[in-house]
């Protein structure tokens, strides 16, 4: 854990060294930026769990996080995203392990984007998508064909459109 801290550029070259790192948990910092390669490591790392919630996350640069591919918890919780651009820096399509996403009260305005190919291939695993206490205003059909999806919560946002044709298509 490293919490508390007043880093404010990620960078995990200090870190590279540790390819039996599973958890890794920067919560309650002073994280401003991601950088494009704050996230790999010399070697194959199999980080399964990353949490940066609570900090002052307002840039993430494009594939920070591509190295991550053994990711199946990842909280973001509680971060400054202004621009909605920096949500989409996410490369999601990399994630294909990836369980559990928590994106609350981080203000987002649209919904994250994964790739439609690892969806339709059944390789996407997501379980338990948190977009709770945002400023999101529809939904796209996407969201009700995510194959291993049992927990949405999108409470206490703004939406006002739901693509409803797709909603009866949930298989229990």
């Amino acid at each position: 854990f490293l919490r508390n801290t007043s880093r404010k550029n990620l960078d995990c070259h200090n870190l590279t060294s540790l390819i039996s790192l599973s958890r890794l948990d920067l919560s309650s910092n002073l994280i401003e930026t991601i950088k494009t390669d704050s996230f790999k490591f010399k070697d194959k790392i199999f980080l399964q769990t990353l949490y940066l919630r609570n900090n002052l996350i307002r840039f993430i640069e494009k594939d920070s996080f591509k190295y991550l591919t053994n990711l199946i918890r990842f909280n973001i919780d509680n971060n400054l995203f202004e621009n909605q651009d920096q949500i989409e820096n996410i490369n999601f399509g990399n994630f294909y392990s990836l369980s559990e996403l928590s994106m609350v009260n981080s203000k987002l305005t649209k919904l994250p984007l994964f790739d439609s190919n690892s969806i339709i291939k059944n390789k996407f695993k997501l379980r338990i998508l948190k977009l709770s206490f945002n400023q999101i205003e529809s939904i796209s059909a996407l969201y009700f064909n995510l194959p291993n999806l049992s927990h949405l919560d999108l409470s206490n946002n703004r939406i006002s459109r739901i693509d409803s044709t797709n909603v009866f298509s949930l298989t229990p």
